[in-house]
């Protein structure tokens, strides 16, 4: 008996640590599979960004959708932080707040930080962009949070830029300069150009601003000592305009249009219509200065044409917007319109059973009360019997002891 007892706990075991292997295993697979489908939405992700909002926009939904079918809250905040990241982009403020809203919602404490940080440091340049600074700084300083815990000094730095920027654009230079120069003495350290060329750039960019040339030309100058084939373009259409700028205040028109030449040249490379836009009217302006008049013209149509073009494209996109909001409106009517049939559909039905209790209630209230006459009236029936059949015996008792005449009388 205690052999097969201690046989059958030997399969029990052997079974149980098969089964938690094949399970073990599923998950592997399940997990692998995740992961195999998150990088594939992201590489997509990549692929259609900015260069196709439409599709882009397509897959951010389909990753939503999925990973909250999985359950999955950490990837489903991802996924709306880069939708609200791309509204942002667009320049769509409100579908942006709503995404990061969203995000912000499905994020906990036990996804990774990184997301955490990509999150508030994005939602941050959306309050700098509508211009609620106070906001903007409370939300970039949980953003600098998430980036220190996640031990990540690129992530620290690219928080700190965005709030030197915020400062600049709340014409605070000294701070934003302050900031700056931190973070260039950090990317130094650090040994990480990309910072290095930003950090340098932007001093430059916040000097000329302060109209302080001679410190703008310093730091852009050292800036220029640094370019190589890795330079981002971005930079290097600001470094030429803000080069362009400088050299105009001086009085140097030729060297200044030279520079302008230079950021439109790479705006149009970059397909930065908006910079283009601020490029093509100096060097129109610049051009006007020294009496080319032609050019200036030609340059000029190039602005005026870009400029309506820009027009036409956000009054499409804005047309596209309001057909979704319609559209969308449209299938909340028809969603209400099949609430309220619901709801009159279940009053009329609540009304029809509350008539039915009231009748059962008349009909119950009318049986009682027959049935209670039924018994008194029986009741009276047989109480009138028994007083007749002892009237009767009573006479009976009368006639049998008296007299006749006696008993009548009585």
């Amino acid at each position: 008996m205690i052999r097969n007892i201690k046989f059958l706990f030997q399969i029990f075991v052997i079974v149980f640590v098969c089964y938690n292997a094949i399970g073990q295993e599923n998950k592997k697979d399940l997990a692998i599979k995740n992961e195999v489908f998150f990088n594939e939405l992201a590489l997509k992700v990549r692929a259609f960004r900015w260069s196709n909002l439409d599709s882009t926009h397509i897959v951010l939904n389909e990753a939503i959708s999925h990973y909250k079918q999985v359950n999955d809250n950490c990837r489903v905040s991802h996924f709306y932080a880069l939708k609200a990241r791309l509204f942002l982009e667009e320049g769509i403020n409100d579908s942006a707040l709503s995404a990061f809203i969203e995000s912000s919602l499905f994020i906990n404490a036990n996804c990774p930080k990184p997301e955490s940080y990509y999150l508030y440091n994005s939602w941050s340049q959306l309050y700098s962009a509508i211009g609620d600074y106070s906001i903007a700084d409370s939300i970039s300083q949980i953003a600098l949070d998430r980036a220190v815990q996640c031990d990540n000094p690129i992530f620290e730095l690219n928080v700190l830029t965005n709030q030197a920027v915020f400062f600049s654009e709340q014409l605070k230079y000294d701070k934003a300069i302050a900031k700056m120069r931190i973070i260039n003495s950090k990317a130094d350290s650090l040994n990480n150009d990309y910072h290095k060329w930003s950090s340098l750039q932007n001093l430059g960019a916040f000097y000329l601003m302060k109209e302080d040339n001679d410190s703008a030309m310093y730091f852009l100058r050292l800036f220029e000592q640094t370019i190589t084939d890795e330079t981002p373009i971005g930079l290097m259409m600001g470094y030429y305009n803000n080069m362009g700028v400088i050299y105009e205040d001086k009085n140097n028109h030729d060297k200044a249009n030279n520079y302008y030449s230079l950021a439109i040249d790479l705006a149009k490379r970059k397909q930065d219509l908006y910079q283009l836009l601020i490029f093509l009217k100096n060097h129109s302006d610049g051009l006007e200065l020294i009496k080319k008049h032609e050019e200036s013209r030609a340059v000029l149509q190039e602005y005026i044409a870009l400029k309506d073009s820009i027009y036409s494209l956000e009054k499409l996109h804005i047309m596209k917007e309001l057909e979704k909001e319609y559209e969308s409106k449209k299938q909340q009517e028809v969603i209400h319109q099949l609430e309220n049939t619901k709801l009159e559909d279940k009053l009329k039905l609540e009304q029809s059973g509350r008539e039915r209790d009231v009748i059962s209630l008349v009909l119950i209230t009318v049986l009682i009360f027959a049935v209670a006459l039924y018994r008194r009236l029986r009741y009276t029936r047989r109480s009138k019997q028994l007083v007749e059949k002892a009237k009767k015996r009573s006479e009976d008792l009368l006639l049998n002891i008296l007299p006749a005449q006696v008993a009548e009388e009585l």
